[in-house]
């Protein structure tokens, strides 16, 4: 699927349940690692094969500076909040039109990525954590501007 957010095109590869029914749908964010894309996503994550009952999306970053790549050659996230919010603003027009083309269960809403696609998902959760029913962290950190998760994962038995 493709949508324009703030004047860019931005993409994901999207896969419908595979399962027939009547009731809503888990839907899963899963977000590539920095230099990654969406098709090695699909390929490595396969979580649309694992969990044939939910909505899966994989999607596009774009070309992103990070401290190993200040040229921004390769595609990534924003891991803290900017003037422009790109992916922020991604990941809210994606959901938009999952809700309006899928019935998604609304308490059954996950993030997960690998390396620099974790800290997109761990500011997704600083910043739209109510949405959530969790994350699924793999090989990335917390931004310091995350420091209020950070702290509350340490002082709550759960972590909420």
């Amino acid at each position: 699927m493709t949508w324009n957010v703030a004047g860019r095109q931005r993409e994901a590869l999207v896969f419908p349940p595979i399962v027939e029914s009547t009731k809503n749908h888990p839907l899963v964010f899963a977000f590539h690692g920095h230099g990654g894309t969406m098709q090695n996503a699909a390929q490595q994550m396969h979580l649309h094969d694992l969990w044939a009952d939910a909505i899966v999306v994989y999607p596009q970053g774009l070309k992103t500076e990070t401290k190993n790549d200040p040229d921004a050659n390769r595609a990534g996230w924003q891991k803290e909040t900017d003037s422009t919010n790109r992916d922020l603003k991604f990941f809210d027009a994606m959901l938009t039109s999952m809700r309006q083309k899928y019935s998604v269960d609304d308490t059954q809403i996950y993030t997960t990525g690998f390396s620099n696609g974790t800290g997109f998902s761990y500011l997704l959760w600083a910043e739209r954590g109510h949405i959530f029913a969790a994350i699924g962290a793999v090989a990335g950190v917390l931004a310091d501007s995350e420091q209020d998760i950070r702290d509350n994962l340490l002082t709550t038995p759960q972590g909420f």
